[in-house]
């Protein structure tokens, strides 16, 4: 009788996603697929794939300055999720990271190739963009947990 061969599970894809919140006008920093892009014009935290021999929090400056040209200091991991987007990316293991702008934010540099748009959203009109699949979640509870009563007076 042939033995069948298991497929090996591969490791998933570590991706990271800055979230940058402006406490003064309540927005966090978001950024809108290309239309040419997986995904198109779906939502998302700005960020991309660590790559070998990176940290986390090094991918996300890395990703930051090269997609929008801006400078940030990540101040930690909030949470990470794991989600399976089927055979064509596979699984994708997301951290996302709280991370302060260093200087001034000016947003007129970003890549039209990885982004349509970038901006800043009021987090009550959070559960009103049309997220990516992996972001989704976390965005909702976002809004939850910063505009509770306990956290809004920080």
């Amino acid at each position: 009788m042939e033995q069948i061969q298991s497929p090996e599970k591969k490791s998933p894809i570590e991706v990271v996603g800055a979230v940058i919140f402006d406490r003064k006008s309540d927005s966090i920093l978001v950024g809108q697929r290309a239309k040419g892009k997986r995904f198109p014009l779906k939502w998302e935290f700005i960020g991309g794939k660590v790559e070998k021999g990176e940290s986390p929090n090094q991918a996300v400056v890395r990703e930051l300055r090269e997609e929008v040209g801006l400078e940030i200091q990540p101040k930690g991991l909030m949470t990470k999720v794991k989600h399976d987007y089927g055979e064509e990316v596979g699984m994708i293991e997301l951290h996302f990271i709280q991370c302060e702008p260093v200087g001034n934010v000016i947003l007129k540099r970003f890549d039209r190739e990885i982004y349509n748009d970038i901006r800043w959203i009021k987090i009550t009109e959070v559960s009103g963009l049309d997220w990516i699949e992996a972001d989704k979640d976390f965005a909702n509870q976002l809004a939850i947990i910063v505009t509770t009563p306990a956290h809004s007076d920080n």
